[in-house]
């Protein structure tokens, strides 16, 4: 398990090919679970900061 604040999974590339789960929480409190092959890049997708999104969705409004 990795441990990553959003600043620093902004700054990491995808390095898996494996169905990851992931969490988006703020102290104890989760507010999303996804799974992913790429999760950095699905981050980036949430925020609005990727190829095929220009705007933040749902949860990444939340994030921000």
């Amino acid at each position: 398990m990795r441990e990553l604040t959003i600043r620093e999974a902004l700054e990491r590339e995808d390095s898996t090919s494996d169905l990851c789960l992931y969490l988006y929480r703020d102290g104890k409190v989760i507010f999303y679970v996804g799974q992913s092959e790429q999760p950095f890049e699905r981050l980036r997708g949430h925020l609005g900061r990727d190829d095929r999104n220009v705007t933040p969705d749902r949860i990444g409004s939340l994030i921000i």
